[in-house]
């Protein structure tokens, strides 16, 4: 398809239109997409498109794809007028990420046996918890980018190459020269439970500065999502602001994880405080049960999603480790048991949990609050088969299975 203009002919408020013109008919067909600060309202068919036979229902973009590709129709109109509308979908789709995660992308040395001279090894494993997320969608086919900043050196190039290796796009990673990259290293115990020490005074994540956040990217996902380490401190702190207020205004759904690790932090009551304030931004929220309790001040976890998703978000997923998720809409809340299995290191397990839900929730194609409840479980029990291979293997990217070995699981079980 050609291409003659794209360019922006009106700005009012919230809404953008964008004007597109179609060559590959004769004449001009002009496509206007807008970008809103609500949610779409509901649509009908007019009384052509019902006598032609068309259906009206919110689809996947793959989906939407594939039917008006195999559309087919006696009135040759309608021909047309579906293949200009499939067109259009794969312009938008090129464009439009699914995920786009901001965070702290390091080295994770895992702990991994002892030296001959019984030394304590460690494995470098790439990680960081927004980037562990993004591996487990891109491994269910879906685009991703990340955005952040590493150290120029071997660590920092490193990183990106996995990353790259993922099909993660890598062009909102930026290299530092002034920076090293963030380093944690992590001790396990024989459950595969882990304590951490940081390298990080500061690291390069800690670095990222408003005026290098990629507006375009932001602009342009379905799904941004953030954690808080990157509110620890500043100038990260304030790129990430800026990063949810650009994406939430172009009409992307917003993911929050509050990673909390207390070392990072001039203290508990500092970090609650941060934690908490970016709970209202968040669209969907997934938490640990001990950080439920610590951001509620309730153990009851039941209590404590009601709490959670008083301050704002319309879904939250309380992962219980060994004992799955508990997930909860202001409608309803159920526990997903988790998949039994011999656990070597948790590291990435609730990112790669989060990382599968996602990308089961992707493909359905429905708003949060409008799923049918038994779809929720299903993209949670997908979550859960993604965490439970990830805690068999050591390293948090490393970890992450393949789609065909989550779809093994579950058809297993």
């Amino acid at each position: 398809m050609n291409i003659s203009k794209f360019e922006k002919v009106e700005e009012s408020g919230m809404r953008r239109l964008y004007e597109i013109d179609l060559k590959d008919y004769e004449g001009c067909n002009k496509v206007f997409r807008c970008q809103t600060k609500t949610l779409q309202g509901k649509q009908h068919l007019d009384d052509y498109e019902a006598k032609a036979g068309f259906e009206l229902r919110y689809v996947d973009i793959d989906e939407a794809i594939r039917v008006n590709k195999e559309y087919r129709s006696e009135c040759f109109f309608n021909e047309v007028m579906i293949d200009r509308e499939r067109r259009v979908l794969e312009i938008i789709k090129a464009e439009r990420y699914d995920v786009v995660a901001l965070g702290e992308l390091l080295i994770d040395f895992t702990e991994s046996g002892k030296s001959a001279d019984g030394m304590k090894l460690f494995e470098q494993n790439p990680g960081g918890a927004p980037a562990n997320l993004l591996t487990a969608v891109s491994h269910f086919g879906y685009k991703t980018a990340f955005i952040g900043k590493v150290g120029e050196d071997m660590h920092g190039r490193f990183l990106i190459e996995t990353l790259e290796k993922e099909g993660i796009d890598t062009r909102s990673v930026i290299m530092d020269p002034k920076q090293f990259t963030t380093l944690a290293f992590v001790g396990l115990d024989t459950n595969g439970e882990r304590t951490f020490s940081f390298s990080r005074k500061p690291g390069a994540d800690t670095m990222l500065r408003n005026e290098e956040l990629d507006r375009k990217i932001l602009s342009n996902c379905r799904i941004f999502h953030f954690g808080s380490l990157s509110l620890t401190d500043e100038p990260s702190k304030s790129a990430t602001w800026e990063a949810v207020k650009t994406a939430k205004n172009s009409g992307a759904v917003i993911s929050y994880d509050p990673n909390y690790r207390p070392s990072l932090w001039e203290n508990e009551k500092s970090a609650v405080e941060v934690m908490r304030s970016a709970i209202p931004l968040a669209d969907i929220l997934k938490v640990s049960d001990e950080e439920s309790t610590l951001l509620t001040g309730s153990a009851d976890l039941e209590e404590a999603a009601d709490r959670l998703l008083a301050m704002g978000p319309r879904f939250v997923a309380i992962t219980l480790g060994s004992k799955g998720v508990l997930i909860a809409r202001k409608d309803r809340k159920e526990r997903v048991e988790a998949f039994r299995v011999k656990s070597v290191d948790t590291t990435g397990a609730g990112d790669s949990f989060w990382g599968g839900f996602i990308s089961r929730w992707l493909s359905n194609g429905a708003d949060i609050e409008e799923m049918n409840w038994e779809e929720l479980v299903r993209c949670a029990r997908t979550g859960n088969a993604v965490a439970a291979l990830c805690v068999q293997k050591r390293g948090g990217i490393p970890s992450v299975p393949s789609k065909e070995e989550v779809e093994k699981l579950l058809s297993d079980t």
